[in-house]
């Protein structure tokens, strides 16, 4: 009896605690939805798609095992999160159309590996989230294979239409048609081999949420990186789709106060501010759509004043939002190629979008400068860790296009130069989590005489930082103004060629000062 008795097998009984506070020593009680927003601000997160992290048993193909393996190298690096790519059961390389919620794909081990990997990343105060994936299925799922069947439990899990319009996109006709009414055609909107899930249905999202619960439980996880989360019911019915999340989110609070819930929404503040009122935050996908623009042209054409609005919008919902910034990941190209493969431009974009406020997500190898253009395949190529003839736990499972060792400097090689990508990236990271004004919500616009130089106060009067960038190509001179000429002490500089004198400050071709006042 196919999954009949799921939803009896998962109930998971616990007090209401949605609005639970949380009491520290001799401090007010907060509550477990300001604890999460203050927690994420100090910390970095890191992206890692699975396959082509790190390989733990030499087949060939990274799995959990070797990402237990580098959490010393982390850590080292600064990072306090992790959100790892899916990794259940499922039939495509990518594992973002799930056959089976409850499992890890042999491919990548087991769930007691992966319950260690947790552990291990709680020990080095290290949160993990994962990739939670219930827009769809895969065509694969006993679920689907089910209502293939015309099983009237599991037909109710999709969308079937009998004549949907030839013209509307993203309706299928399945392969096996035999035991169904003829012409009658389900749902995918990303493909047909990811049919969507019915969520007008009662029983889907209890089941969901029933999944939900599980892993915090039987895993200790922290939370998940919620993926399509702006198509559950369309993407244009924010409405229906915030109630659900929140619907999710309140039930997941009931066994652990604190998750985090971060949702993919790919597209502008304004659509996406509605989800900080159901969700912990969403993407900033707008802007990483800024920084490139602003990066590529060399201009600022009001970056902050943008964040500003970004920062008043979300306001406007939630009152406890999380800012997940990112430059790049798993579904665009990496940043270094779409700057031309500009190394010290992508060292001003790091330095950018590490001393903006926020919860930055790296992806995996960007701190060592890996290319990428689309296809997904070539922007998801294996992790360089070692120099030529020493490839120990080097995932081999595609051969890489944009990043090879002699064209990306593996990471052993990076960790001996002082001015690798690599080395940037740790310094950055150092200098934000050093500095309590670069982890702050505070930010405020410096106005400049040209638009080829980008200035931003970061923090509150008093224990700020003036932060600097030149978006150039050529050596440009500022003339600090009179208000900030008391930020003196260099709290971080990109190249020992910055000169600051009476006169102003020298920087660079895409250079980076950051100043304070003691």
């Amino acid at each position: 009896m196919i999954l009949r008795n799921f939803l009896l097998l998962l109930i998971i009984t616990s007090s209401n605690m949605a609005h639970a506070q949380i009491e520290r020593p001799g401090a007010a009680k907060i509550t477990a939805e300001e604890s999460v927003q203050r927690n994420l601000r100090h910390r970095v997160f890191y992206e890692i798609f699975v396959r082509s992290f790190y390989d733990s048993n030499n087949d060939g193909i990274g799995d959990l095992n070797g990402i237990t393996m580098q959490l010393d190298y982390l850590a080292s690096l600064g990072i306090g999160g992790l959100w790892l790519t899916p990794f259940h059961p499922s039939p495509s390389y990518h594992k973002y159309d799930v056959v089976n919620y409850l499992d890890v794909d042999p491919e990548y081990g087991t769930l007691d590996d992966f319950k260690r990997l947790v552990a291990e990343a709680h020990k080095r105060n290290i949160l993990v989230l994962t990739d939670l994936v219930i827009n769809h299925t895969s065509s694969e799922h006993p679920w689907f294979q089910a209502a293939l069947k015309d099983d009237p439990q599991f037909k109710k899990y999709y969308n079937w239409e009998t004549s949907p319009d030839k013209s509307e996109k993203n309706w299928h006709l399945p392969k096996q048609t035999n035991q169904l009414a003829s012409g009658e055609k389900y749902y995918g909107f990303f493909s047909p081999v990811m049919p969507d899930l019915n969520y007008d249905n009662e029983e889907v999202r209890d089941t969901i949420i029933a999944i939900g619960k599980w892993w915090l439980k039987e895993t200790e996880i922290d939370g998940y990186r919620l993926d399509a989360a702006q198509f559950i019911f369309g993407e244009e019915d924010t409405l229906a789709n915030n109630k659900w999340w929140k619907q999710f989110t309140d039930e997941l609070k009931t066994v652990k106060p604190d998750v985090i819930t971060i949702g993919e929404v790919w597209n502008k503040k304004s659509f996406v501010a509605t989800y900080t009122a159901s969700l912990s935050g969403a993407f900033n996908f707008e802007l990483s759509w800024e920084l490139l623009k602003l990066l590529q042209e060399e201009k600022n054409e009001l970056l902050i004043e943008n964040l500003l609005a970004t920062k008043e919008l979300y306001a406007a919902h939630s009152a406890y939002y999380i800012d997940p910034i990112f430059l790049s990941n798993h579904d665009v190209n990496r940043i270094i190629s779409d700057l031309k493969n500009n190394i010290e431009k992508a060292k001003l974009a790091a330095a950018i979008y590490l001393t903006l406020p926020g919860t930055p997500f790296i992806y995996y190898g960007e701190e060592l400068g890996m290319r990428g253009m689309k296809p997904d395949e070539l922007i998801r190529e294996p992790f360089l860790w070692n120099s030529k003839g020493r490839d120990i736990g080097q995932p081999r499972w595609q051969k890489p296009k944009y990043s090879k060792s002699n064209q990306v400097k593996p990471l052993a090689l990076q960790q001996e130069d002082a001015n690798s990508m690599f080395n940037t990236y740790k310094k950055l990271i150092t200098t934000r989590q050093t500095f309590h004004a670069l982890s702050s919500a505070e930010i405020k616009p410096v106005s400049t005489a040209t638009d080829e130089i980008l200035i931003y106060e970061r923090g509150e009067s008093g224990r700020s930082v003036l932060v600097i960038h030149n978006l150039t190509d050529e050596r440009m001179t500022y003339a600090v103004p009179a208000s900030y000429t008391s930020f003196k002490r260099i709290v971080y500089q990109s190249s020992p060629k910055i000169n600051v004198n009476e006169t102003g400050i020298e920087l660079p071709a895409y250079g980076t000062i950051l100043l304070s006042v003691n």
